[in-house]
C-alpha cells in the first residue's frame, strides 16, 4: 500500500515539476548517477553520508543499497539506521525523499525540511561534518543578500550552485570524500567568487577525478552541461584526471523516456 501511495506521489511530482519547468531530473535519471557515485567512492563501510539538497532522495537511496550487504550483526543495522542524512528546502520533494526512505527500510528517517544555506559556514564544526556528500546542488538559481551574509566575502557568490560547494566544503570531514554534479558554468567561471571557490578546492581538497557528462543528460529539463567532480580531504590537489564522457553508440539524445543508463558509464569505469 505505502509503495503505492509513494508512486501516485512521484508521479504527480514529476507531473508538477514539468508544469513549472523546473531543472529538477527525474528518478529514471538520477538512479545511475547514484550508481556511479557509489561505486567511484569505493563504498565499504558505515559511515555517514548527506545530501544537502536531497530532493527525493535518489542518492542516499544508492548509498544505502550498496550498505545492505554490510549488515550483518544488531550493531551494523544500528549504524545502517543512522548512516545517511539529508535535507530539503521544498516540502512536497521532502515529503516523499521521507516516504522513500521508510520505503527502505529506514524507520526513522534523518531527513529535515530546511535550507541548507542558511547558517553561518564559519560556526560549523566537526562535530557538523560528514564521511561522504553525494549531490546534485541546484544550479542556475540566483542567491539574495541575505542568503550571501552566511559566506565569507570572497566565498560569497549569486550562484546557487557556488553557494553548496562552499557548504560542502566546510562540511566534509578529514579524510571524507565527496561526488558533486556542476554545470559548466562553475568549471569555466572566471568571476571573484567562483575562482575563490576553486582556488579553495584545489588547495586545501584532492580534486582527483572530474567527468564531463553528454549532453541532455537531464534532457528536458535542462540543456546545460554538467561535470562530476570527485575530491577528498586528504590534501591539495596533485593532480586531476579528467573523461570527457561521450554520447553512446544509437543515441543522438538522452530524454525523459531515454535516460541515460548506468552501462552507459562503462567506458569511464574501464579507464
Amino acid at each position: 500500500m505505502c509503495e503505492i501511495v509513494y508512486n501516485i506521489l512521484i508521479t504527480n511530482f514529476t507531473v508538477h515539476r514539468c508544469i513549472i519547468r523546473s531543472n529538477a531530473p527525474s528518478n529514471l535519471q538520477m538512479q545511475p548517477l547514484g550508481c556511479i557515485f557509489v561505486y567511484a567512492l569505493n563504498c565499504i563501510t558505515f559511515g555517514t553520508a548527506i545530501d544537502f539538497a536531497c530532493g527525493t532522495g535518489g542518492f542516499i537511496i544508492s548509498w544505502l543499497k550498496a550498505l545492505e550487504s554490510q549488515k550483518k550483526t544488531v550493531e551494523d543495522r544500528a549504524a545502517f539506521d543512522t548512516s545517511v542524512y539529508g535535507i530539503e528546502k521544498k516540502q512536497f520533494p521532502y515529503m516523499l525523499c521521507v516516504t522513500n526512505l521508510l520505503l527502505h527500510d529506514i524507520d526513522t528517517p534523518r531527513v529535515y525540511h530546511d535550507n541548507s544555506l542558511l547558517k553561518d559556514v564559519l560556526d560549523y564544526t566537526e562535530d557538523d561534518q560528514f564521511d561522504v556528500l553525494l549531490m546534485n546542488p541546484p544550479y542556475g538559481g540566483s542567491e539574495k543578500t541575505e542568503v550571501k551574509n552566511h559566506f565569507p566575502s570572497d566565498l560569497a557568490s549569486s550562484e546557487t550552485a557556488d553557494l553548496f560547494m562552499s557548504v560542502i566544503m566546510y562540511r566534509l570531514k578529514q579524510n571524507g570524500r565527496a561526488a558533486v554534479i556542476l554545470p559548466d558554468g562553475f568549471l569555466f567561471g572566471t568571476d571573484n567568487a567562483k575562482v575563490a571557490i576553486k582556488k579553495k578546492l584545489m588547495s586545501e581538497f584532492n580534486l582527483h577525478t572530474v567527468i564531463r557528462m553528454p549532453h541532455s543528460v537531464f534532457a528536458p529539463y535542462t540543456s546545460i552541461t554538467t561535470n562530476i567532480l570527485f575530491f577528498d580531504r586528504t590534501g591539495s590537489t596533485k593532480e586531476t584526471w579528467f573523461y570527457r564522457l561521450d554520447m553512446p553508440d544509437g543515441y543522438k539524445n538522452f530524454s525523459k523516456t531515454k535516460p541515460m543508463k548506468l552501462e552507459h558509464f562503462a567506458p569511464a569505469v574501464e579507464w
